[in-house]
Protein backbone atom coordinates (compact mmCIF):
# COMPACT_ATOMS: atom_id res chain seq x y z
CA UNK A 1 0.00 0.00 0.00
CA UNK A 2 3.44 2.13 0.06
CA UNK A 3 2.62 3.92 3.64
CA UNK A 4 6.02 3.86 4.46
CA UNK A 5 5.83 6.12 7.48
CA UNK A 6 3.24 3.54 9.23
CA UNK A 7 5.60 0.82 8.41
CA UNK A 8 8.41 2.39 9.94
CA UNK A 9 6.32 3.30 12.89
CA UNK A 10 5.42 0.11 13.50
CA UNK A 11 9.08 -1.42 13.45
CA UNK A 12 9.80 1.55 15.71
CA UNK A 13 7.74 -0.17 18.31
CA UNK A 14 10.69 -2.73 19.15
CA UNK A 15 13.25 -1.10 21.25
CA UNK A 16 16.39 -2.12 19.13
CA UNK A 17 14.47 -0.67 15.97
CA UNK A 18 14.00 2.64 17.81
CA UNK A 19 17.56 3.02 19.10
CA UNK A 20 18.83 1.69 15.99
CA UNK A 21 16.90 4.61 14.09
CA UNK A 22 17.92 7.24 16.79
CA UNK A 23 21.61 6.43 16.00
CA UNK A 24 21.45 6.48 12.11
CA UNK A 25 20.01 9.95 12.48
CA UNK A 26 16.63 9.41 11.29
CA UNK A 27 14.03 9.27 14.94
CA UNK A 28 11.11 7.36 14.28
CA UNK A 29 8.08 9.67 13.46
CA UNK A 30 5.92 10.72 16.53
CA UNK A 31 2.28 11.07 16.19
CA UNK A 32 2.62 11.90 12.44
CA UNK A 33 5.63 13.88 12.73
CA UNK A 34 9.20 12.96 11.08
CA UNK A 35 12.56 14.16 11.25
CA UNK A 36 13.41 16.53 13.27
CA UNK A 37 10.23 17.77 14.29
CA UNK A 38 9.81 14.05 15.62
CA UNK A 39 13.02 14.20 17.44
CA UNK A 40 11.71 16.85 19.31
CA UNK A 41 8.77 15.51 20.30
CA UNK A 42 10.83 12.24 21.59
CA UNK A 43 12.84 14.72 23.37
CA UNK A 44 9.94 16.37 24.62
CA UNK A 45 7.92 12.92 25.76
CA UNK A 46 10.20 10.69 26.78
CA UNK A 47 7.82 8.53 28.26
CA UNK A 48 6.14 7.41 24.94
CA UNK A 49 9.35 5.65 24.07
CA UNK A 50 9.03 1.94 23.86
CA UNK A 51 9.84 0.05 26.80
CA UNK A 52 13.44 -0.91 26.95
CA UNK A 53 14.87 2.35 25.24
CA UNK A 54 18.23 3.41 27.04
CA UNK A 55 18.57 6.88 27.64
CA UNK A 56 21.85 8.11 26.67
CA UNK A 57 23.45 11.67 26.98
CA UNK A 58 25.70 12.86 24.15
CA UNK A 59 27.78 15.82 24.47
CA UNK A 60 30.01 17.65 22.27
CA UNK A 61 33.93 18.54 22.51
CA UNK A 62 36.40 20.12 20.48
CA UNK A 63 39.93 17.95 19.76
CA UNK A 64 42.89 20.06 19.50
CA UNK A 65 42.57 20.12 15.55
CA UNK A 66 39.14 22.34 16.69
CA UNK A 67 36.74 19.21 14.83
CA UNK A 68 33.87 18.69 16.93
CA UNK A 69 33.43 14.81 18.16
CA UNK A 70 30.64 13.14 20.19
CA UNK A 71 31.15 11.42 23.06
CA UNK A 72 28.61 9.01 25.31
CA UNK A 73 28.19 9.93 28.86
CA UNK A 74 27.24 6.74 30.97
CA UNK A 75 26.35 6.21 34.81
CA UNK A 76 28.48 3.09 36.28
CA UNK A 77 25.61 0.97 36.49
CA UNK A 78 24.87 1.39 32.56
CA UNK A 79 28.22 1.22 31.32
CA UNK A 80 28.73 -2.01 33.04
CA UNK A 81 25.85 -3.52 32.05
CA UNK A 82 27.20 -2.76 28.27
CA UNK A 83 30.77 -3.59 28.81
CA UNK A 84 30.91 -6.00 32.37
CA UNK A 85 34.53 -7.23 31.16
CA UNK A 86 35.97 -3.35 31.47
CA UNK A 87 38.42 -3.33 34.46
CA UNK A 88 36.57 -0.46 35.97
CA UNK A 89 33.43 -2.89 36.36
CA UNK A 90 35.58 -6.19 37.76
CA UNK A 91 37.05 -3.80 40.80
CA UNK A 92 35.81 -1.68 43.40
Amino acid sequence: MGMKVAAVSLMCQDSRVFEAMEMAGTPCPYNGLIGSDAQDSWDRNPQDKPEGVVEVEYRFRKSEQGREFDYRVYSKEDFCSESPEEIICTTM
